[in-house]
């Protein structure tokens, strides 16, 4: 699934929202971190294209992992 948004009620359900199989874990960041957070998220989610292309550009041989 690309997103949240692309799943039935059943599979959303059995996938992230039972209580019997899904795992919570809280995310806390101090001040320094929590402004690098923020940055990065603009790169990569926000509406400027170029940030987020050259991001790419700039990381594309250090991929270890990509699901696509």
């Amino acid at each position: 699934f690309k997103g949240l948004g692309e799943m039935n009620a059943k599979e959303l359900y059995s996938t992230t929202m039972d209580p019997e199989t899904r795992q919570l874990l809280r995310v806390q960041l101090d001040e320094d971190n929590n402004l690098e957070a923020d940055r990065m998220l603009d790169t990569l989610m926000g509406d400027v294209v170029e940030p987020r292309k050259r991001f790419i550009e700039d990381n594309a041989l250090n991929v270890r992992n990509l699901d696509v």
